[in-house]
């Protein structure tokens, strides 16, 4: 019986668990039953989920549905690490915690939102900072990891520590109206890691929800996947996202997925591990200003682009950035940008794998340009042709 996802080789039925599958007693199964009915968990992947120890480090805007779901479902241990305490201003977003919770810690508030939704599910509170430091003695003790944090630091802690110990690690990301939901595992048959994505660690940045704003229900709909995805890997359903990434598009309402092929399978778009180029704004504001000889990419969807736009920007959405396009891409210097800067970064891979050195991504993206210059009318933003 194969435990690891594999493409039309075999059945996956759920990754490994460290504590024993034991049977479910037969009143506690009603609480289940409408999951329980459905042929892809049935009764023993409602015991394999009571018998799971899964750890989500955040316990905010993404942390909240995560752990609701997770709970809710029957999932057996809850490990929350957070060191933050409630927020009013966070609200909106963070419905795991109530205006009566403001100024306490947000894994006391979680575990009491816990224990009112499932009594069967015990939440293990880690009311620490988590770290490059920690990370190993923490996510040792569980099966599977959710990162549901908003910092380089912690995302990168959290990947390397989940790859060493070789457990499995759902990820997501939200700014404004982007989103982005991803698994890695580094015990996959294609092993898969942050570092696969993005090699090196970005310096740290001024974007994030406090500055750029975020929407609550879009970190409803990423951090329901996140859960979504966590059940799967528990249960053995479905195929999981591992080596792929969701881009998740709220301002059209489109999803993409991007099939990212590691070195472990020698893909065409093989990330390469370089520091990332970047350009600020400000940079960006003078290069246009006069003669430029590099030509400056915006990634986003085409009808994004075609609402706002930097004037003199070339429109190749990220999700056809593929061989046709990069080569009719002009030669020179390329500068990438698109809302924020995630799908920026994406497609600097994507090019740097194909051959295209010289790429540059404007940090914060479109988003940035209009916090910096901001316009009252359309002078200097508008449409631009793109390709058909």
């Amino acid at each position: 019986m194969n435990d690891t996802p594999q493409d039309g080789a075999a059945e996956f039925r759920g990754i490994p668990l460290g504590a024993p599958i034991r049977p479910i007693d037969p009143d506690t199964r009603t609480r289940y039953m409408r999951q329980t009915i459905f042929p892809g968990i049935g009764l023993r992947g409602q015991e394999r989920l009571a018998a799971a120890r899964i750890l989500v480090v955040g316990a905010g805007g993404l942390g909240s549905p995560v752990v609701t779901y997770l709970a809710r479902a029957g999932v057996g241990s809850i490990g929350v690490v957070d060191d933050d305490v409630v927020e009013v201003s966070n609200l909106h977003r963070q419905f795991l915690h109530s205006e009566m919770d403001s100024g306490t810690p947000k894994t006391s508030s979680a575990a009491k939102a816990v224990a009112e939704a499932n009594p069967d599910v015990t939440l293990i509170e880690h009311r620490v900072r988590f770290s490059a430091e920690n990370a190993d003695e923490i996510v040792r003790g569980y099966d599977l990891v959710v990162d549901a944090t908003d910092g380089f630091a912690a995302r990168y802690a959290i990947a390397d520590a989940t790859t060493r110990v070789g457990l499995p690690c759902v990820w997501g990301a939200v700014i404004g109206l982007d989103g982005q939901v991803s698994t890695f595992w580094s015990r996959a048959p294609q092993p898969f890691a942050l570092r696969d994505l993005w090699p090196v660690e970005p310096p740290a940045s001024e974007l994030s929800c406090a500055t750029a704003g975020v929407l609550g229900p879009l970190c409803g709909v990423v951090g329901s996947w996140m859960a979504v995805e966590a059940i799967k890997l528990i249960v053995g359903l479905g195929r999981p996202l591992v080596g792929r990434l969701l881009s998740i598009d709220g301002a059209s309402s489109t999803t993409v997925e991007i099939e990212v092929r590691t070195a472990h399978s020698e893909p065409a778009r093989t990330p390469v591990p370089r520091p990332v180029r970047w350009m600020d704004v400000d940079e960006l504001h003078d290069a246009l200003s006069g003669p430029i000889s590099a030509t400056v990419v915006d990634v986003r969807e085409r009808d994004e682009h075609e609402r706002i736009s930097i004037s003199g920007t070339l429109s190749v959405p990220l999700s056809v950035l593929g061989p046709e396009t990069i080569g009719v891409l002009p030669d020179g210097p390329l500068i990438v940008h698109c809302k924020t800067d995630i799908r920026a970064r994406q497609a600097r891979d994507i090019l740097l794998a194909a051959g295209r050195d010289d790429v540059t991504v404007v940090r914060g993206g479109i988003d940035a340009w209009l916090r910096r210059f901001p316009v009252d009318h359309k002078d200097g933003i508008r449409s631009v042709e793109v390709f058909s």
